[in-house]
C-alpha cells in the first residue's frame, strides 16, 4: 500500500512550524513523533524513542500524485488579437513524441493554436476555432535530435490563413521549409495561458498538470500582433525588422536573471512569465560559438532554456498536517512515523538550536545537501558488476518502483533525453536517502542518513550531548553558528559543499574550532543553493566521479555563476580543509589502519589512549562492506593538493583490492594499474594538525569509520579512539599535549 510523505523544510527550531504532506491509499493513517537513534537491524539493531508529549494523532487518507515536467507560464493572451506572428529557436532531444514548443491552447474547447513536433518527429502548427474546427499544417520534415532550427509562423484569425517556416541552422539539402493554410480557417484565441514547452494545463486539485511537455533546448521566443506572409518569414532569420518589433506582444530573453524562475519579457509590454518546475538554466543558445565557458561573459548566447519531461522541482501536494516545534525537544534527530495497517512511513527532519543559544560543546553536522543529491536515485545496480560483489537488487522494491513511476529522479540520474539532473528539491517525498530503513542497493548496506545514525547512536551510548546542525544551517548562518561549539563533528559522507560552506569551515578553523572528519568523500562537489529558496540545489558534473557530464559551455551554475565540478578543479581541494581528499572508491570489503610512526608523536599521544603500539585499527566487523573501518570511498593525505605540511599521518589502511579505483581526476593516463591491489597510492589516511588558536583537525578519511562504532557492543579500538578525541576536543582550555607543540 502506497504511504509516503514530505515536509517543507528539513530543519527547525523551538517555534517553528512544519509541513507534513503525505500521499495515502488508505482512509487513514496515525502520525506520531518518535526520536531516531539507530536504524540499521544489524549491530544495535533498529532503536527510536517515542515522544509521549507528543500525541498520536488521526489524519484521513487521500491518494497525491506526482506530475513532472518543466515550462514557462505566461499570462493569457489578449483576445483581441486578430494577427499574430512568432519566432523561436528550437533543439529537440526527443523527438518522435507530441512535445509542444510554444503554446495558448485551450483542450476543452480545441481553440487557440499551438507550435509542437508530432508524432512523426516533424515540427506542426495547430489552429483550433472550436470543437471540430482544428486544423494542422506541419512541414513534412522531420527535425533531427540535438540540431538547432529556427521557426517562425504566422497567423490570419480573421482570414483563417497560416504559414510554418522551419529553417536548420546547420546546411541542410533540403533547405527551408514552408508550410501554408489558404482560405477559411477558423481560429480563436481562448483565455488560456501562454506556455512555452508545454502545450496545456490540466487542473488537478491545486495544481496545474503540464500536457505533451518538450525535451529539448528553447531560445530567443517572441510573439507580435501582426501576420507576416509567408514569403517574408525567412527573413525574420537574421532579424526581427523594426516595425514588426513594434508590434511586439511579447520578447522573452531566457538570459536574464538566470538563476530565478522569473523569465523577462523584453518588450513595453512586459508580459513576463514564469519558469516552472525547474528548466535549466544557463544553458548555450544557437549562437553559442565556443568561445566562452561561462553565462556570465556572454549572457547573449546562453538566451536558452532545456527543458525536460521529467523536471520536477515542488510535487505541489496539498498540506496533510503540521507539526510546531515545542521548546521541551531537544536539538536531535526527529521524524514523523506514519502508519497505516501494516504499512509504515518514516518522514524525518531535524531540530536544532536558535543560532547562538547552543546546549552543547558538540555539533553534529548533518549533510543535508548530500542526502538532496542522491535523493531518490536510480542508479542500476549492475552499473558496476565487478566492482560491487555485494549489490543487492532486492531492497526497496516498492520505494524503487514508485520512483520510476513518478519519472523522480537524483543528481546521479540522467533525465529521459540524456541530459544530467542538475536540480534537485526536498519538495517531495525522498525514499531513499532520508529514509530510515533504507539501503543503498549497489553496497548492500546503510548509506547517508541510516549511516549518519551510527554516530547519533554512539553518542547516545556514551552519553555524550550534542546539538544538531546541517548543511543547510551552516550554509545559512555560516562560522557566526559554528563558533558556539567546541567541536563540530561530520557525518559519513559529506561530499556536496557550497562556497558560503567552505568559507564558514576555513574562518571556524582560523577561530580556534576543532573539526572532526569522520567520513569519506568528503566537500567534494561544487553546489549552489537558489539565493530566494534554499529548498532547491544545483550541480555541474565536469570533471571528477561523474554519472553524466554536462554538456560543452554548460559547466557554471545557473544559481551562483560560479564553474561547476569538483573543489579541487577551482583550487579549493579538501586536503586544504580536513587534511585529506578523496583517491578511491570500492564496493566489496573495507580494511583496518595501522599505526605509522607519526602516531607516537606526543602532540597525538592523546588520540591512542588505551590502543596498543601494534595494534590493528578497526580489524573487526563493521556494518558498512562487512569488514573493516576503513572502506567504500576513502580519502588520503596529499600536501600538494593542500594538506598542511605540519600534519601528522597517524594511521593507514591499504592492501585494498582491485574493486577500488582511483578516482578519475587523478589518472591522467590509463595504465590499467588503477586498482588497490596494483596501486600503492590507494590507502586511507588517519590525519592529525593543529589550526590557530589551539584548533585542531582529526580525519579518518572512510565512509565506513562510523560503522566500526559499535562492534562488541562498543568496546573497540575505533570507538575509544573516536572517543578520545571528541572529548578532548570538546573540552575547554588547550588540547592535551600542547605544551609539546613546536
Amino acid at each position: 500500500m502506497e504511504l509516503y510523505g514530505y515536509t517543507d523544510k528539513w530543519v527547525g527550531a523551538a517555534g517553528d512550524t512544519i509541513q507534513f504532506f503525505v500521499s495515502c491509499e488508505a482512509e487513514s493513517y496515525a502520525a506520531e513523533l518518535v526520536q531516531l537513534i539507530h536504524t540499521d537491524p544489524r549491530g544495535p539493531g533498529h532503536r527510536e524513542r517515542r515522544i509521549e508529549a507528543v500525541g498520536r494523532t488521526e489524519h484521513p487518507g487521500r491518494r497525491q500524485a506526482i506530475h513532472t515536467g518543466s515550462y514557462v507560464r505566461i499570462p493569457a493572451l489578449d483576445a483581441a488579437h486578430d494577427q499574430l506572428t512568432g519566432t523561436l529557436w528550437t533543439w529537440p532531444t526527443l523527438p518522435g513524441a507530441t512535445q509542444s514548443l510554444l503554446s495558448s491552447w485551450d483542450p476543452v474547447h480545441e481553440r487557440g493554436f499551438s507550435v509542437h513536433i508530432n508524432t512523426g518527429g516533424e515540427i506542426a502548427l495547430r489552429l483550433g476555432g472550436g470543437r471540430g474546427s482544428v486544423s494542422v499544417i506541419t512541414t513534412g520534415i522531420p527535425v533531427q535530435e540535438r540540431c538547432w532550427y529556427f521557426i517562425a509562423f504566422s497567423i490570419d484569425f480573421a482570414a483563417g490563413t497560416a504559414a510554418l517556416l522551419v529553417r536548420p541552422r546547420e546546411f541542410s539539402p533540403a533547405g527551408p521549409a514552408v508550410a501554408r493554410i489558404e482560405g477559411q480557417h477558423e481560429a480563436i484565441l481562448g483565455n488560456a495561458p501562454l506556455l512555452i514547452g508545454a502545450a496545456a494545463l490540466r487542473p488537478d486539485g491545486q495544481r496545474d498538470v503540464p500536457l505533451d511537455c518538450f525535451n529539448g533546448k528553447i531560445a530567443n521566443a517572441g510573439l507580435f500582433a501582426a501576420a507576416v506572409p509567408a514569403g517574408e518569414l525567412g527573413a525574420l532569420y537574421e532579424a526581427v525588422p523594426a516595425a514588426l518589433a513594434k508590434a511586439a506582444v511579447g520578447r522573452w530573453d531566457f538570459a536574464v536573471d538566470m538563476a530565478g524562475t522569473s523569465i523577462a519579457d523584453t518588450s513595453p509590454r512586459g508580459c513576463h512569465g514564469v519558469a516552472v518546475n525547474r528548466p535549466t538554466r544557463a544553458v548555450t543558445g544557437p549562437n553559442w560559438d565556443g568561445s566562452v565557458e561561462s553565462f556570465t561573459a556572454a549572457p547573449h548566447m546562453y538566451n536558452a532554456i532545456h527543458c525536460h519531461e521529467d523536471d520536477l522541482d515542488d510535487a505541489g501536494w496539498e498540506p496533510s498536517f503540521a507539526f510546531e516545534i515545542p521548546e521541551s525537544l531537544p536539538s536531535a534527530v526527529y521524524a514523523m512515523k506514519l502508519t497505516a495497517a501494516d504499512t509504515v512511513d518514516y518522514v524525518p527532519f531535524f531540530i536544532r538550536r536558535p543560532t547562538g543559544k547552543p546546549a552543547a560543546k558538540v555539533a553534529v553536522q548533518i549533510p543535508t545537501l548530500s542526502y538532496m543529491a542522491y535523493s531518490n536515485d536510480i542508479i542500476p545496480v549492475d552499473i558496476a558488476p565487478h566492482l560491487s560483489p555485494r549489490r543487492q537488487r532486492n531492497w526497496q522494491l516498492a520505494e524503487h518502483d514508485y520512483i520510476a513511476r513518478t519519472g523522480m529522479r537524483s543528481t546521479y540520474d540522467a533525465h529521459n533525453d540524456g541530459s544530467g539532473v542538475c536540480h534537485v528539491s526536498l519538495r517531495r517525498p525522498t525514499l531513499t536517502t532520508l529514509r530510515p530503513l533504507g539501503r543503498e542497493r549497489v553496497l548492500d548496506c546503510a548509506h547517508q542518513f541510516p549511516a549518519d545514525l551510527y554516530m547519533i547512536d554512539w553518542l547516545e551510548e556514551k552519553n555524550i550531548d550534542y546539538d544538531i546542525i546541517t548543511d543547510h544551517c551552516l550554509h545559512r548562518d555560516g562560522a557566526e553558528m559554528l563558533k558556539h561549539y567546541n567541536v563540530v563533528v561530520s557525518g559519513t559522507h559529506p561530499e556536496y559543499w557550497t562556497g558560503d560552506m567552505l568559507d564558514a569551515l576555513a574562518a571556524y578553523k582560523e577561530q580556534g574550532g576543532r573539526y572532526m572528519y569522520l567520513g569519506g568523500n568528503g566537500l567534494y562537489w561544487v553546489t549552489a543553493l537558489d539565493p530566494d529558496d534554499q529548498s532547491v540545489m544545483e550541480i555541474r558534473r565536469c570533471d571528477g566521479i561523474r554519472t553524466w557530464e554536462a554538456q560543452p559551455g554548460e559547466t557554471c551554475l545557473s544559481f551562483s555563476g560560479e564553474r561547476g565540478g569538483i573543489w579541487a578543479a577551482r583550487g579549493r581541494a579538501p586536503e586544504q580543509y580536513v587534511g585529506v581528499g578523496m583517491i578511491a572508491q570500492g564496493f566489496d570489503r573495507g580494511c583496518p589502519y595501522q599505526r605509522l610512526p607519526d602516531s607516537f608523536d606526543a602532540r597525538a599521544s592523546f588520540i591512542f589512549e588505551g590502543v596498543g603500539d601494534d595494534e590493528i585499527i578497526g580489524d573487526f566487523q563493521a556494518l558498512t562492506l562487512g569488514w573493516g573501518a576503513a572502506g567504500y570511498e576513502i580519502d588520503c593525505a596529499n600536501t600538494y593538493r593542500g594538506t598542511p605540511r605540519h600534519a601528522l599521518i597517524l594511521a593507514e589502511a591499504s592492501e585494498f583490492t582491485d574493486c577500488y579505483q582511483r578516482v578519475v581526476e587523478q589518472v591522467p593516463m590509463l595504465t590499467g594499474r588503477e586498482g588497490g591491489s596494483q596501486d600503492p597510492g590507494i590507502r586511507a589516511h588517519m590525519v592529525f594538525f593543529e589550526t590557530p588558536q589551539d584548533g585542531a583537525v582529526f580525519s579518518t578519511s572512510a565512509i565506513s569509520w562510523c560503522s566500526a562504532l559499535s562492534y562488541n557492543d562498543y568496546d573497540n579500538n575505533v570507538s575509544r579512539i573516536t572517543e578520545n578525541v571528541l572529548r578532548a576536543f570538546a573540552a575547554d582550555g588547550p588540547l592535551p599535549g600542547s605544551n609539546k607543540r613546536s
